[in-house]
């Protein structure tokens, strides 16, 4: 088992106990974004389906109100 592995363990171990990931993780963070936008980035430039955009145009339109200003 080398180095890396048994770093991997003590990572689990410490996710596994506190539900909480270390600060130290930033190198697993940055691998994890770009696995995810591998898989969803090419699925979010297909187009809208016609049906879910007339389902979607059939709605009427919210009324504006004071909590949605910024």
């Amino acid at each position: 088992m080398t180095r890396r592995d048994e770093g991997a363990g003590e990572r689990k171990r410490a996710v596994a106990a506190t539900g909480r990931r270390r600060r130290g993780d930033a190198g697993y963070e940055r691998w994890l974004t770009e696995r995810l936008r591998e898989l969803y980035d090419p699925i979010l430039r297909e187009p809208i389906p016609d049906d879910l955009e007339r389902l979607l145009g059939s709605f009427e339109p919210r009324p504006k109100s004071g909590r949605d200003k910024p």
